[in-house]
């Protein structure tokens, strides 16, 4: 390393409530044979956290080559982009890479393996991203023959995704309804990543798709590094199936991911069936009553598309109804309010089709009725003296020109 102050490596490391976890997450980063280490953990209010204990853990622990370390302490949940950002915001490196306090480093030479990657990488990658692999409870290895793919993104997939331009890396990432790139397994120079903070905390727990999606819109890409990255834990709030007040937060959170960063551009990057497609993947999120703003941001941002509008939303409440009907915790006063909805709503487009039809009907009879009184008139002899007298003078006036 020619210049270590100039080539130092920041580990943005965030945590909560894992008390049992982040000692093997800090170790991990202290092992690594990278010359110049910047640690910053931030831990987003977790119940009984010591700020102390952990900057002695690193005290004890550290070798020569951390350069220097960062314990931030929240006295109160704040979020996980709002922890992120602060942890962010104290990295001092010229790389930068993130790491969350359940997942560890694969080997000890994952930060050299990054910043080689990063200085091969090619000029329109922002960063470059690793292999993540995973592990259970223990942080050990889930063998292929298990219910889980060992890496979360297959190889092919990985090299798929590095050849890809921004443009149809950003049409992937959307039509995939899903983050394909591995933000726990990405490093970057730290000035390029800098210019994207601080990460839009308009979503609380979602810190992937939407950077991922930004960057690729304004012309990056990102440059896969064939190296094992990240040993992280399956399971957590993404792949959790129960509905819990967490899981509603974090379905919400991917409604705002569409609402910020695709609808607004859904009709300069894709086609109509296209359109179709996203839009029901976007429904199929929706795993309570879809909100006005949900409603509004579907509809808005294809206003010139009124057909594909009326088909999100319908396919919207239906999904919500057959949830909440078949939904065996579903609680019975939901569904009585979902039906109550619903008959609403058909009592008032038939009110309104009876009004129309006889605003309608009133008006054809009138039209008829004026219609008669005019023959009436014409046929009545008053109007036939009328007729008679104005045709008097025009009948003069033929007569003196012909005599002319």
């Amino acid at each position: 390393m020619d210049n270590k102050t100039e080539r130092i490596f920041s580990v943005s490391l965030i945590s909560y409530n894992q008390p049992d976890y982040w000692r093997e997450a800090v170790s991990s980063v202290l092992a690594q044979d990278y010359p110049a280490i910047d640690l910053v953990f931030s831990d987003d209010g977790s119940p009984g956290f010591s700020k102390s204990e952990v900057e002695e853990f690193i005290e004890s622990s550290r070798g020569k080559n951390l350069v220097s370390y960062t314990v931030i302490e929240h006295e109160e949940n704040i979020g996980t982009m709002k922890n992120l950002n602060d942890a962010d915001a104290a990295c001092t490196g010229y790389y930068v890479t993130h790491l969350e306090g359940d997942d560890a480093f694969a080997t000890n030479h994952v930060l050299s393996d990054y910043a080689k990657a990063i200085e091969s990488a090619p000029k329109s990658a922002l960063g470059v991203f690793g292999k993540r692999i995973a592990c259970d409870e223990k942080l050990r290895i889930l063998p292929d023959t298990s219910n889980y793919v060992q890496n979360y993104f297959s190889i092919d997939e990985m090299v798929e995704m590095h050849s890809m331009t921004p443009r149809n890396l950003y049409r992937y990432l959307v039509i995939k309804g899903n983050c394909r790139l591995p933000w726990g397994s990405s490093a970057f120079r730290f000035a390029d990543y800098r210019r994207y903070l601080p990460l839009d905390t308009r979503v609380s727990y979602i810190g992937d798709w939407p950077f991922f999606l930004k960057i690729t819109r304004e012309g990056h890409t990102m440059s896969f590094a064939n190296v094992d990255a990240i040993l992280y834990r399956r399971g957590g709030i993404s792949t959790s199936t129960e509905l819990t007040p967490l899981k509603k937060k974090y379905l919400s959170d991917r409604a705002k991911v569409y609402a910020y960063e695709i609808f607004p551009f859904i009709n300069e990057y894709f086609s109509p069936e296209e359109r179709v497609k996203i839009f029901e993947t976007y429904s199929s999120i929706q795993r309570t009553a879809p909100s006005e703003t949900d409603l509004i941001a579907a509809s808005t941002a294809i206003a010139q598309d009124k057909h594909t509008a009326a088909l999100v939303i319908a396919n919207m409440t239906n999904l919500y109804r057959s949830n909440c009907l078949n939904n065996a915790s579903a609680s019975s006063k939901a569904q009585t309010d979902w039906i109550q909805q619903l008959q609403e709503g058909k009592d008032w487009l038939e009110d309104q089709y009876r009004k129309l039809t006889t605003e309608n009907s009133e008006l054809r009879n009138n039209a008829r009725k004026a219609a008669k009184d005019v023959q009436a008139i014409k046929d009545s002899s008053l109007w036939k003296i009328g007729r008679a007298i104005t045709s008097v003078p025009r009948a003069i006036k033929k007569i003196a020109r012909g005599a002319r």
